[in-house]
């Protein structure tokens, strides 16, 4: 094969640099094939063997190397002064990162046995096919030699940054479109997740949204619909049913009716500590409630309303299980607070004891007292919005003065 040789002046000496397009029968078919000759000012082969150092660069002169660390080839051989590098795209060197398609890539050749750097050369549009990940599974070439899609992914097109799962034919209906986990192989073994993410953000900035949209049928045409957000899920984990694009504002907010063949309430064990002036309600449903009585405990606030643990509209009941777990005869109180108040606060409760009550008393033993209860009594209180404050309001009772 006649080569093609091209002269190239450095500070002291006239070396020679050849490109050759020799192969390597070790090569990985995405590996990068490089070689040269080495002479000098009078044409003579340099001899080898000699140490070679490899870097990449945007430009050609100064600048940065790609590769922090040099590609070394140690006592590489010399035929004539023609040398045959074989430059790595393993995940180790990544050669093919170099070529991104929008900036251009110099090649740098050192021979440091004999301390001399060629000029760099511009390499052009060959290596930047390392790029392409033409390997008969994702990406093919079809029998006009274009490049297309694998067949096998035919129902898959992408553009414009979406993704569209099943084919996109307005003239017929569509193909189903799936989404899944890869599947296991072997005996026994668990199929991987599903992972849907939002885009992460940074420093405060959290994360996207997850929506799903989609489209009822409007008029008669070939119109497409307007798709909306039929389920949302927001940054903390909240979830909205027919809320729109709106941030849900409890771990499941649903604008609609639910059908459902049951609903089971949480059931929750709270002890209450002598001398308490508040407890937590971290969501709704039944709190059974237990009560150190060494001292009196009055309870002005039910912390969750305001913070939203408990939505809007929801119902806790409690359910005094027991009095007395400690050693004195303290009294559980819960206070009542008037609501014709001008300092009403959040988390404050409106009972049933009417303004100039004390509020809801249990005490063992109890005298003859219609507003004192035993064990065994319940109260249901609702989270609502009394005066732009979130607060609860006492809603049924069940006493036990027995």
């Amino acid at each position: 094969m006649k080569k093609q040789f091209a002269s190239i002046c450095s500070r002291s000496l006239l070396w020679t640099l050849a490109l050759v397009s020799q192969s390597s029968a070790m090569a990985s078919p995405l590996d990068m094939n490089y070689g040269g000759r080495l002479a000098n000012s009078q044409g003579i082969a340099v001899s080898g063997p000699v140490n070679l150092e490899v870097r990449f660069y945007r430009t050609q002169t100064g600048g940065t190397a790609l590769n922090a660390n040099a590609f070394q080839f140690p006592a590489t051989p010399l035929e004539d002064g023609v040398f045959d590098l074989v430059l790595s795209n393993s995940a180790a060197t990544a050669v093919g990162t170099f070529f991104d398609g929008l900036n251009e890539t110099w090649i740098e050749v050192k021979d440091a046995s004999n301390n001399v750097t060629y000029p760099r050369q511009r390499l052009t549009s060959v290596p930047y096919a390392m790029r392409v990940p033409v390997d008969s599974s994702s990406l093919t070439f079809n029998t006009s030699g274009q490049l297309t899609v694998n067949p096998a992914w035919a129902p898959t097109t992408l553009y414009s940054g979406t993704s569209v799962v099943g084919s996109n034919d307005s003239t017929a209906t569509p193909s189903l479109g799936t989404i899944r986990g890869a599947n296991a192989i072997g005996a026994n073994i668990v199929g991987a997740p599903l992972i849907i993410a939002a885009g992460n953000g940074t420093g405060l900035g959290g994360s996207g949204s997850v929506k799903i949209q989609t489209a009822p049928g409007s008029t008669s045409g070939n119109t497409a619909n307007t798709l909306s957000t039929a389920l949302i899920v927001s940054p903390n984990g909240n979830v909205g049913i027919g809320i729109g694009d709106g941030t849900p504002s409890a771990k499941l907010q649903v604008n609609g009716t639910i059908a459902a063949k049951a609903i089971k309430n949480s059931v929750q064990t709270l002890k209450i500590p002598s001398g308490s002036t508040s407890i937590a309600a971290d969501g709704s449903g039944v709190f059974v409630i237990t009560v150190d009585d060494n001292t009196d405990s009055t309870i002005g606030t039910i912390t969750g309303c305001n913070s939203g643990l408990v939505a809007q509209g929801q119902t806790v009941i409690f359910v005094i299980a027991s009095l007395g777990s400690g050693s004195g005869n303290g009294k559980l109180t819960f206070i009542d607070t008037a609501i014709s108040s001008q300092n009403f606060l959040p988390d404050q409760m409106i009972l049933r004891s009417g303004d100039t009550n004390p509020g809801l008393i249990f005490e063992s033993p109890v005298g003859f007292n219609p507003e004192k209860y035993l064990p065994g009594s319940t109260f249901t209180l609702l989270c609502t919005n009394i005066r732009s404050t979130s607060a609860w309001v006492e809603v049924a009772r069940s006493g036990n003065t027995n």
